[in-house]
């Protein structure tokens, strides 16, 4: 087993310095497990919670975008902001509703 300390503070933009400096440890059978030297922040209990967040915050700023297929180059990219996406989601889950399904009845 080789284990080895890794620092690595960087910058994003304008946006406080990250702290990335990991433990690596190398297993003899391949394998390779990253652990953080610095504790994790708070962070949400639910996914979702960072999608209602910028929806509120930014709804026309593009959260997802897809190229155009191959055969298709000429079109624009597939763009879906924050706001979209929300709305699609809560389509979705009202249409499971809607359905009678729910975590105890799939």
């Amino acid at each position: 087993m080789n284990t080895s300390s890794e620092a690595n503070v960087r910058t994003h933009g304008g946006l406080p310095p990250v702290d990335e400096s990991c433990e690596v440890e190398r297993r003899s059978d391949g394998s390779i497990l990253i652990r953080r030297n610095s504790p994790l922040e708070a962070y949400p209990q639910r996914c979702t919670e960072w999608l209602l967040r910028w929806a509120r915050e930014v709804p026309d700023r593009v959260f997802i975008a897809q190229r155009p297929r191959a055969d298709m180059r000429d079109r624009a990219w597939d763009e879906w902001t924050y706001g979209m996406t929300l709305v699609a989601v809560r389509s979705l889950g009202q249409a499971l509703l809607d359905r009678g399904l729910s975590v105890e009845r799939q």
